[in-house]
Parts: C-alpha cells; sequence; structure tokens
C-alpha cells in the first residue's frame, strides 16, 4: 500500500500495480482496485504494471495499490481521515477476499459470543501441543491475531506436519 504523488497537484485518483498482464497478481490487482474504487470514490486510474522491486521480487502473487495522491490538496486531506482509510482498508481486503473467493463479512457494532468452532479449535491446537494457554486464546480470539502469533502457530503446524515435535 503507498500514497501516490505527481509534479501536477491536480493529479488524482488511484491505481494499482501488477508486475505483469495476465498472471496471478494481475488478476489480484484487478480485484483489488475495483473493490477499492468502489469503495473510495476516487477516480479510477486502473491497473498498471511496472518491474518494481516490490512487485517482481516475490513467489507470490504481488500489487503496489496507489491510494490516493498526497500533492493533490483535497486527498491529501482525506488521507488524513480515519473514515477514508477504514474504507479504503475495507475495499484494499474486499479486493483480496473477493480475489480468493470468500465472502466479506462486515465487523458488527454489537459484540458477538466466540462461536464454538472457534473454541474447538483453539482446544484442538492446545491438545496437539501446537498452541499453550487456551483460555487466554479464548479471550482473545475475536481480536486481530498478531503476525508473530500466526507465524509461530504455522511454524508449529509445520513441524508437526513434519514429524519434528
Amino acid at each position: 500500500m503507498h500514497i501516490n504523488s505527481a509534479s501536477n497537484p491536480k493529479a488524482t485518483g488511484t491505481e494499482t500495480f501488477a508486475y505483469k498482464a495476465e498472471v496471478e497478481g494481475d488478476r489480484l490487482a484487478r480485484s483489488i482496485q475495483s473493490n477499492l474504487v468502489q469503495a473510495i470514490g476516487l477516480a479510477d486510474r486502473g491497473v498498471k504494471y511496472d518491474g518494481f522491486q516490490v512487485l517482481r521480487s516475490t513467489i507470490m502473487p504481488a500489487v503496489l495499490v496507489e491510494v490516493a495522491f498526497i500533492n493533490n490538496p483535497a486527498e491529501e486531506q482525506l488521507l488524513k481521515s480515519d473514515e477514508f482509510l477504514e474504507k479504503a482498508a475495507v475495499g484494499i481486503a474486499k479486493g483480496i477476499l473477493n480475489h480468493i473467493d470468500i465472502d466479506y463479512m462486515p465487523k458488527e457494532d454489537k459484540p458477538m459470543e466466540t462461536p464454538q468452532w472457534k473454541k474447538e479449535g483453539i482446544e484442538y491446537l492446545a491438545k496437539n501441543n501446537l498452541m499453550s494457554d487456551p483460555i487466554g486464546w479464548i479471550k482473545k480470539i475475536d481480536e486481530p491475531m498478531p503476525v508473530w502469533a500466526v507465524t509461530t502457530l504455522f511454524m508449529n503446524i509445520h513441524k508437526d506436519l513434519k514429524g519434528d515435535k
């Protein structure tokens, strides 16, 4: 995710870059671009292609999203707005979810009871020594999981699959 800039302060809109056309990153870029433009309502500058390091040096589909122009006074004000940034984040998330065929579920305003399947999943991970402190995790289940926790969990699952317990 990036913020665009141009020599012309009247430059406006949203664009998404992929490394090259007709590959997975291109399809991901199109999905994100479409959903982001719909969410934030800025001009659609389309999907473009470039050899940026962050796009060409990956082993997975990668995109670079240029949300708005920081040097355009109106868009600069939008970028300072929490509401606009939330819309942009949701638009990007919807694009990613759409790309992998998962329906977007908007955040509920009221707290929900933790579904049984989440509790059972944590209990399963704890029982198989893939996670410690299941009670603590159940209390935090509806919070975003930090990257370090996801990485540790995947490493433990990978070790278990290889039989390295």
